[in-house]
């Protein structure tokens, strides 16, 4: 192919500083023999390490997985919506558990996390719709003042959670009827 025959002569010529075009192309052609050249390039600077983790995705998902918390939630916020379909698409189970567990580690921003998923809504399990409902608490337990200030978390959180509907999640729903949360909403 055209990438393979070009391949060595794009390395040599591509400075560090524009690689997120070499993983671009290596997205593109599936080329599976540039896997530790991604995992590499999650390091470098600005634009490349999205690229990169882009591309692993394509290339080499449950890669990807094992490097999803090191990319940082802030560089995976920016390109989420391919990653996110690229890996839920892919490796539906795992990505699951991986999403659940980076909630776990950083509870106060599940907000930010909850906006990644709000256009996967079917890929919301019951423990994702648990960490939802525990970090909605939180926000609903600040007082006024800082709710009024800060009225963003709670409003992403409610947006993600208005969009939830498959049955597994609504059991979940339902099983908060009378519940300290139920009690904060009514």
């Amino acid at each position: 192919s055209l990438w393979l025959r070009l391949k060595p002569r794009l390395f040599e010529v591509v400075p560090p500083s524009d690689r997120r075009s070499l993983a671009s192309c290596i997205a593109r052609f599936c080329d599976t023999s540039e896997t530790s050249n991604l995992v590499a390039w999650l390091s470098d600077t600005e634009w490349t390490p999205m690229y990169a983790y882009n591309a692993l995705c394509v290339v080499s998902p449950d890669i990807a997985l094992v490097h999803l918390r090191n990319v940082g939630l802030d560089s995976a916020w920016l390109t989420h919506s391919y990653w996110m379909q690229e890996l839920f698409g892919r490796r539906p189970n795992e990505t699951t558990v991986a999403f659940f567990s980076w909630m776990k580690e950083v509870p106060e921003r599940v907000p930010e996390l909850a906006r990644m998923l709000e256009k996967l809504p079917h890929h919301i399990d019951p423990q994702i719709l648990d960490a939802l409902f525990n970090a909605l608490d939180r926000e609903l337990q600040k007082d006024d003042a800082t709710l009024s200030k800060e009225a963003g978390p709670l409003k992403t959180l409610l947006e993600c959670l208005s969009s939830v509907w498959s049955s597994a999640a609504l059991r979940t729903f339902a099983l908060k009827a009378g519940s300290e949360l139920d009690r904060r909403l009514g």
